[in-house]
């Protein structure tokens, strides 16, 4: 009966140093990679400064909404329209459940709504009666700051209109969204909301814009992904080393 033989498996001899080779590529890389996103973030936080720091633009009749930038800082003239007034929940402010209000405002001077994040509010208590929201219906100067429509957070459904809704009081909506925002009212929309500056008529507790470049955090990425790429070359000089000595072992020696 012939015998049976098992073949043991041989990894090639260059199989590992390519791996290694690879990895140190892809960990390299990535260590570069965050640099870049480091000097991104840094260029983008001195760009949102410098809007900080210029002096308040005041909104005129044909200005191009546009050419707006975020942070920057305008001032409009114009009316609040109350009944477009929302909610957005789940507004934590120094550990208290609360509400950021949003009202729709008409300048005077153009032909679109801003959305204004009026500031917060804080809860009443009970989710089924949110607060009352005092609204002033005469004409306003209003000042803030230009900011960007939020994403949709993920993993929320469809359904933004939250189930606890008072007549009294107005809609609660769990994410702002530009697009329902605009249908349901009925009204076109600039491109931005205005962060309403604190002290502002109809304003609640706002947050003024804080900036934060976030470098430091690309920069510790970057760290970590050229530390890994030093640490697959030493395990290599070392699989290399011991190798080698394996073999010098091993060497016959020449009587």
């Amino acid at each position: 009966m012939p015998s049976s033989t098992t073949k043991q498996f041989s990894m090639p001899k260059w199989a590992l140093p390519t791996l290694a080779v690879i990895m140190i590529a892809i960990f390299t890389y990535l260590g570069f990679w965050q640099l870049d996103r480091a000097r991104e973030r840094q260029s983008d936080f001195e760009a949102k400064k410098a809007q900080l720091e210029q002096k308040t633009l005041v909104l005129k009749q044909g200005d191009d909404l546009d050419t707006l930038k975020p942070y920057q800082q305008v001032s409009v003239e114009g009316r609040l329209i109350p009944s477009s007034t929302i909610l957005l929940d789940n507004a934590i402010l120094n550990g208290r459940a609360g509400y950021q209000v949003v009202t729709a405002f008409k300048p005077d001077v153009l032909p679109l709504y801003i959305p204004v994040k009026r500031g917060w509010l804080p809860s009443t208590g009970d989710r089924n009666r949110p607060p009352t929201v005092n609204t002033p219906q005469h004409t306003i100067t209003l000042t803030g700051h230009i900011t960007l429509f939020p994403e949709k957070p993920l993993f929320f459904s469809d359904r933004n209109l939250a189930s606890h809704h008072h007549a009294e009081a107005p809609p609660v909506w769990l994410y702002f969204d530009s697009t329902e925002f605009s249908q349901r009212l009925a009204l076109p929309l600039a491109p931005f909301i205005l962060l309403a500056s604190p002290d502002q008529p109809g304003a609640f507790q706002v947050s003024p814009p804080s900036l934060e470049s976030k470098q430091g955090m690309h920069i510790g990425y970057a760290i970590q992904w050229f530390a890994f790429a030093v640490f697959v070359i030493i395990l290599s000089f070392g699989a290399f080393f011991k190798q080698r000595h394996k073999k010098e072992v091993h060497k016959p020696i020449d009587r």
